[in-house]
């Protein structure tokens, strides 16, 4: 579902209103499961502040590498460092414990990463792919936190979605104007709908998992999506893809199992 989302919005003609429509379609879903479930307590709203915020500069950061890179580029390392750095963050701040086999996991993952950006040709989107992955990496630490204090993830997350099409509905109205965004919606409603409610519970998902097991190692099963956006890259948007990319993402992708094994 993660990988589906981001190929819908890699595929628009603007990235950045697509990345909206995306998140007001998973925010429309997410305002009967408040109704239903409730706000969250008063003691996780800084964090579902803070994310929120995170959020709107990972979308940002996010629709301009797909603006300059292809997704068989970006996507892989946005998403491939994410579960390093939430591992990191998952031990020193949220009490998490990985294996040493995580950490051969870890270290896999970036290497093999390391090597993708380094023997690609045209590294267009380079430094803002590695922005997103670190802005990842913030928000889903942040959120585990969240949902492991409220002790659920559906009212967080569902809050999280309503607030975060609020806020970058205000931004992407700056930055394109009412005319671009109902354009797209228009135009592109069936996209909206699916994207939304693949990104809603691909991250409900996420987070459930997440109460009960140390976010490095979610985000590490999360991530293997990298190898999907790279086929359909291929496939579906007609990337140049070579063997050795694709034998590169799938050391990468067996660095991130070991996380998840870890």
């Amino acid at each position: 579902m993660h990988a589906v989302w981001n190929l819908l919005v890699k595929s628009s003609d603007d990235q950045l209103v697509a990345g909206w429509t995306v998140v007001a379609g998973a925010a429309i879903l997410a305002v009967p499961v408040l109704v239903l479930s409730g706000l969250p307590d008063r003691s996780v709203w800084d964090l579902i502040l803070i994310s929120t915020v995170v959020q709107v500069a990972y979308v940002l950061t996010l629709a301009a590498a797909y603006r300059v890179g292809d997704l068989s580029f970006v996507y892989p390392l946005a998403r491939g460092t994410s579960p390093v750095l939430v591992s990191l963050a998952g031990v020193a701040f949220l009490g998490d414990e990985i294996s040493a086999t995580g950490w051969i996991g870890v270290l896999t993952a970036t290497g093999a990463l390391t090597l993708l950006a380094w023997r690609r040709a045209d590294r267009s989107g380079l430094t803002l792919a590695l922005a997103t992955g670190l802005l990842i990496s913030i928000y889903t630490s942040v959120d585990a936190a969240a949902v492991r204090e409220q002790g659920s993830a559906l009212s967080v997350i569902a809050a999280e979605f309503v607030l975060l099409s609020i806020a970058l509905g205000l931004v992407v109205l700056v930055m394109r104007g009412p005319g671009s965004m109902l354009g797209m919606v228009r135009a592109d409603w069936r996209k909206a709908a699916v994207g939304g409610f693949a990104t809603g519970v691909a991250y409900l998902l996420v987070m459930v998992a997440a109460l009960s097991a140390p976010v490095g190692l979610v985000s590490g099963v999360r991530e293997t999506s990298v190898l999907i956006a790279v086929i359909a890259s291929r496939l579906l948007l007609h990337e140049k893809v070579t063997r050795s990319q694709i034998g590169t993402v799938a050391a990468a992708v067996a660095g991130i199992a070991l996380i998840a094994i870890g």
